[in-house]
C-alpha cells in the first residue's frame, strides 16, 4: 500500500474517532439547529470517515495517478486544519461547518472512485475479477482437451459423409475412390521426399553440434588465457603501487636530509658565532659571571631550533627509509608471486597454498608497525623516554637525584614530565 494511502486511511481513522469524542450524540435536526439541519448523527458523520478510509485501503496502487497521490499526501494537513479550526464553531455555525465536512469527504470519496477498466485491453491479470479468471481457466482447460479430439472427430464427420455420398451415388464414389488413391500415392511421395529433408537435417546438426562442442573448447582455453593474464596484471598493477609509494617516499626521504643539512649547517653557524662571544667574555681581563651566564643561556637558545629540527629530520628520515624498504619488498613480492605460484602448482597444491598464505601475509602487514606509538614534541622528551636512559637509571642510583636538581633550576613544567618519566 502506498505511504501516502497510509496517511490519509490513518487520518481518516482519526478525524472519525475525533467526531465521536467532540460532537454531542443527539443528531442535528430541526428540533436542535433549525430547518437547515440535516438530520444526521455523530455516528453517520463518524461511519462514513471509516468506510471510506476503507474504500481508499481496498484500491489498489496502479488506481491512483500522481495528482491523486500529491491531494492523499496534503489529506492530513487538511483535516488537521479541519478539526483544529472549523469543528469548534458547529455550536454556532453548524450548517456551514456540516457544510466544509461535505466537502472534504466528496473530495477524497473523487480519489477513491476509479474508472472501470478496459477488458479487451487489460494486461494486469490481477485486475481481473476471482471468479471471472477462474471460469476463463477452465474454459482454457476444456479447450485444450477438446483440441486433439477435433482433428479425429473431423476425420469421422468426413467419412461419414463419404459413406452417405457413396451410398447416394455408386459411380460417383468409384471416381472418388480413384481419385483419393491418387491422391495418398501423391501425399506418400511427399512424406517420402520429407523424409529424406529430414534425414539430412539431422546428419547437418549432428556436425553443427561438434562444432559447436569445438568451439566450447575453445572458448574454455580463451577463458582460462584470460584469468591467468588478469592475475599477471592484477599482480603487476599491485607491485606497481607498492614501487611509486617507495619512490616518494624516497624522494621525500632526499627532501628531510636536505632539510636535516640545513638544519646542521644553521646550528653550526650559530654554535660558531654565540662560542666566539663566549669565548671573548671568557678571556676578558675583568670577568662579569652574570653576563657570562646570560650568554651561555642565549647561545643554548640560539642553536635549540636548529638542533630541534635536526632531531625532528632524523626521525623523519629513519621512518621513511624504514617505510620505503617495507614498500620495496612487498613490491618485489608482489612482482615475484605469479612466477613462484606457476611452478608451485606445476609441483604441489599444497606448496601453492603455502605460497599464497606467505605472500598475504606480507602484503597484509600494515607499514604503521614501523612508526612508534609514541610521539615527544622535543629531543629532550625523546632522550628521557628512552630505553637506554631507562636503564641507566636502574644502574646508576645517583643519577634520578642529579636529573631532578638539574631540572629544579628549569622550567618546572618539564620538571613534571621529566619526574613522571623517570618514576
Amino acid at each position: 500500500m502506498l505511504s501516502e494511502v497510509v496517511s490519509a486511511t490513518n487520518a481518516l481513522e482519526g478525524f472519525a474517532t475525533f467526531i465521536e469524542e467532540y460532537w454531542t450524540e443527539q443528531p442535528y435536526h430541526l428540533a436542535i439547529g433549525g430547518w437547515n439541519m440535516p438530520p444526521l448523527s455523530r455516528d453517520d458523520m463518524a461511519n462514513r470517515a471509516r468506510r471510506l478510509a476503507h474504500r481508499l485501503s481496498q484500491q489498489s496502487d496502479e488506481s491512483f495517478d500522481a495528482a491523486a497521490r500529491g491531494q492523499l499526501s496534503r489529506l492530513p494537513e487538511q483535516i488537521s486544519w479541519f478539526q483544529a479550526n472549523t469543528v469548534p464553531q458547529i455550536t454556532g455555525s453548524a450548517p456551514q461547518v456540516l457544510a466544509n465536512f461535505e466537502i472534504i469527504i466528496s473530495n477524497i470519496e473523487s480519489l477513491s472512485t476509479s474508472d472501470t477498466p478496459n477488458w479487451e485491453a487489460i494486461d494486469d491479470k490481477s485486475l481481473v475479477p476471482h471468479n471471472i479468471a477462474r471460469r476463463i481457466r477452465n474454459l482454457e482447460a476444456a479447450i485444450t482437451r477438446l483440441e486433439p479430439r477435433t482433428a479425429e472427430m473431423d476425420d469421422q464427420v468426413a467419412r461419414i459423409n463419404e459413406a452417405h455420398a457413396a451410398a447416394l451415388d455408386l459411380p460417383t464414389d468409384l471416381q472418388s475412390l480413384k481419385e483419393a488413391r491418387d491422391e495418398i500415392v501423391s501425399y506418400s511421395e511427399s512424406a517420402s521426399n520429407y523424409s529424406n529433408k529430414i534425414q539430412e537435417s539431422f546428419q547437418s546438426s549432428l556436425l553443427d553440434i561438434d562444432s559447436i562442442s569445438r568451439q566450447e573448447s575453445e572458448a574454455k582455453k580463451l577463458i582460462s588465457n584470460i584469468e591467468a593474464a588478469y592475475s599477471a596484471a592484477t599482480t603487476a598493477g599491485l607491485a606497481a603501487s607498492f614501487t611509486e609509494r617507495a619512490s616518494q617516499l624516497n624522494r621525500s626521504t632526499w627532501i628531510w636530509v636536505a632539510f636535516l643539512f640545513t638544519a646542521l649547517s644553521a646550528g653550526g653557524y650559530l654554535g660558531y658565532f654565540r662560542l666566539k662571544s663566549l669565548q671573548d667574555l671568557i678571556s676578558a681581563q675583568s670577568i662579569d659571571h652574570e653576563w657570562v651566564w646570560l650568554n651561555a643561556g642565549m647561545s643554548i637558545f640560539a642553536i635549540a631550533a636548529p638542533v630541534w629540527f635536526a632531531w625532528l629530520a632524523t626521525r623523519q628520515i629513519g621512518q621513511r627509509f624504514r617505510l620505503a624498504e617495507d614498500y620495496a619488498f612487498k613490491a618485489s613480492v608482489a612482482r615475484a608471486y605469479e612466477g613462484y605460484r606457476k611452478e608451485a602448482a606445476r609441483l604441489d597444491p599444497e606448496l601453492e597454498a603455502r605460497l599464497f598464505a606467505s605472500a598475504l601475509d606480507r602484503l597484509e602487514e600494515a607499514p604503521l608497525r614501523f612508526l612508534s606509538m609514541e610521539e615527544h614534541s622535543s629531543p629532550y622528551e625523546s632522550l628521557l623516554a628512552s630505553a637506554g636512559f631507562q636503564r641507566a637509571l636502574e644502574k646508576i642510583p645517583d643519577l634520578r637525584a642529579t636529573v631532578v636538581a638539574l631540572l629544579n633550576r628549569t622550567d618546572p613544567n618539564q620538571q613534571t614530565k621529566a619526574h613522571s618519566t623517570t618514576e
